[in-house]
């Protein structure tokens, strides 16, 4: 689902990834499903924005390309940012990343350092910084490949370490509150 916000010159479109992944199950308690993680958080932003109130686009059962070309006819209205986010997963890993395309515009580089730095200051979790594309291991990925205005995937946090799902879940709250500030007033 893509959500739209208005921000006086800037417009924000906020995706989320488009699988639905069991990643972790902790102590039987906790179990973080990407997706599900992700829209939560998502709905929790924009319920705590001024401007990430626009509009509600459903992206169910569409694929990618389609929800890539929508982030560009609403971010190439005017200067606009696209962010898909996500939650990590890795043996080892643990903290918060931003991932943007190779060939990103500083824009999009900006953005994601600010961004990053955001969720790493809340969570208090290791601070990964914005790495490319291939730096992930990827050849590609079409949210910030495919796009042309900026876009940024969010890696949250680590959704395969306990560690990292505890501190998420004590302090989603504080996060979205960040993030929505961050929305509200970010600029580039």
């Amino acid at each position: 689902e893509l959500i739209v916000a208005d921000h006086v010159d800037l417009l924000w479109a906020v995706d989320v990834i488009h699988t639905d992944i069991a990643l972790r199950t902790i102590d039987d308690a906790l179990t973080v499903i990407e997706r599900e993680a992700a829209i939560e958080l998502r709905d929790m932003v924009r319920e705590k924005s001024r401007m990430l109130v626009g509009l509600k686009l459903s992206s169910d059962g569409r694929r990618l390309k389609e929800r890539v070309d929508e982030a560009d006819r609403f971010c190439g209205v005017k200067s606009g940012v696209a962010v898909e986010i996500h939650f990590n997963s890795g043996d080892s890993g643990t903290g918060t990343e931003c991932v943007v395309s190779d060939r990103a515009s500083g824009a999009s580089r900006k953005v994601a350092r600010k961004l990053v730095d955001a969720v790493s200051d809340v969570l208090g979790l290791k601070n990964r910084g914005v790495k490319n594309v291939s730096d992930t291991g990827h050849t590609r990925l079409a949210f910030v490949d495919d796009t042309l205005c900026p876009a940024v995937i969010l890696e949250v946090c680590f959704a395969t370490n306990e560690g990292d799902c505890r501190v998420y879940e004590e302090k989603k709250g504080d996060l979205a509150f960040a993030l929505a500030k961050f929305f509200d007033s970010v600029e580039f």
